[in-house]
C-alpha cells in the first residue's frame, strides 16, 4: 500500500488497482484565506480515482470547488459521506453513498468503515445536523484510521476502535490552523480542535503502530512556521522515546507498506 500526503486532511491511498482520496482540497484559497503550501499532488497526476471520502461538511473538508475540479479532470469516483450529507452534495452528480458509524462499503481493494468521531456538525455553523465520521481503510492485514477533524471532549472511543481494528496507522489532526498555544490554552473546551498533545494521547489509546499528523500546513493564521504543530507532536512523543512512531510527511511525501 502507498500513502501520499497531499496536504491538510487530503490523503491519497493506493492498493493494487484501487485509489482512494480523503477530504480533497486542491484550491489556492479557502474562503478569504490564501493557502500557505501547495498541494503535494495535482489532480492531473491522478489517472484513476475509485472513491473519495468526506469526513464532514465543513468547507475545508467538503470543498465544492475541489470536487468540481475532480469532475473537470474526468475522474468519476464514488463519493462516500457521513449521514445526512448526501443532500448537500447531490447537485454535484456523483454516485454518493452515506455511511453511518460502523457501516462499511467495499471500494475495490479497500474496505472502508465509518467510525465515531467527536467534532462539530453542520457546514459553516453548527446549525444543520449533518454527520461527522472518521474512516478505517482496510486492505489485507493493513488498517488505517483517517480522522479529518477531532475536537476536545470524550474521545475514549479511540481505545475501542483500536482494539476492534488492530490499527497500523492513525492519521490525526494536530490543530495546525493557529499557534499550538492557542489550542493548549483551550484544552478540553467544547468545539475546539485537539492540540498535538491530545493527538499523541489518542494515538496511545488507539494502540496504533505509527501516527501521521494531518490538518496542518495548508491553512494557517498562526504567523509561526507551518510545521509548528507536527514538530510539537514529535517533541512530545520523544519524551516517551516514541519519536520513531511519529511519521511527518511533507505535502507530496509517500509512505509505502
Amino acid at each position: 500500500m502507498k500513502i501520499t500526503f497531499v496536504g491538510h486532511s487530503t490523503v491519497l491511498m493506493e492498493e493494487g488497482k484501487t485509489t482512494i482520496l480523503t477530504d480533497p482540497l486542491f484550491v489556492s484559497r479557502i474562503l478569504l484565506l490564501k493557502r500557505k503550501s501547495l498541494p503535494g499532488l495535482q489532480l492531473k497526476e491522478i489517472e484513476k480515482l475509485d472513491a473519495v471520502t468526506i469526513s464532514h461538511a465543513h468547507t475545508d473538508h467538503l470543498n465544492f470547488p475541489s470536487l468540481k475540479m475532480i469532475k473537470k479532470h474526468k475522474l468519476n469516483p464514488q463519493l462516500i459521506v457521513p449521514a445526512k450529507v448526501k443532500p448537500v452534495v447531490n447537485f454535484l452528480n456523483f454516485k454518493t453513498t452515506e455511511l453511518t458509524w460502523e457501516q462499511s462499503i467495499q471500494a475495490g481493494d479497500f474496505k472502508i468503515t465509518a467510525v465515531e468521531v467527536n467534532h462539530g456538525q453542520g457546514r459553516f455553523l453548527p446549525c444543520s445536523k449533518t454527520g461527522v465520521s472518521s474512516y478505517i481503510f482496510s486492505a489485507g492485514k493493513i488498517n488505517i484510521l483517517v480522522a479529518g477533524d477531532v475536537d476536545f471532549g470524550d474521545n475514549d472511543y479511540f481505545e475501542r476502535i483500536g482494539k476492534q481494528f488492530d490499527l497500523n496507522v492513525v492519521m490525526l489532526p494536530v490543530g495546525g490552523m493557529r499557534k499550538v498555544a492557542y489550542y493548549e490554552k483551550r484544552t478540553g473546551k467544547k468545539g475546539v480542535h485537539i492540540d498535538p498533545a491530545t493527538a499523541y494521547q489518542l494515538f496511545l489509546k488507539s494502540q496504533a503502530k505509527i501516527i501521521i499528523p494531518i490538518h496542518w500546513g495548508a491553512i494557517s493564521l498562526s504567523g509561526k512556521n507551518v510545521d509548528e504543530a507536527p514538530m510539537k507532536l514529535l517533541e512530545i512523543a520523544a519524551r516517551d522515546n516514541n519519536q520513531d512512531k511519529v511519521v511527518i510527511l511533507q505535502p507530496g511525501d509517500e509512505l509505502i507498506f
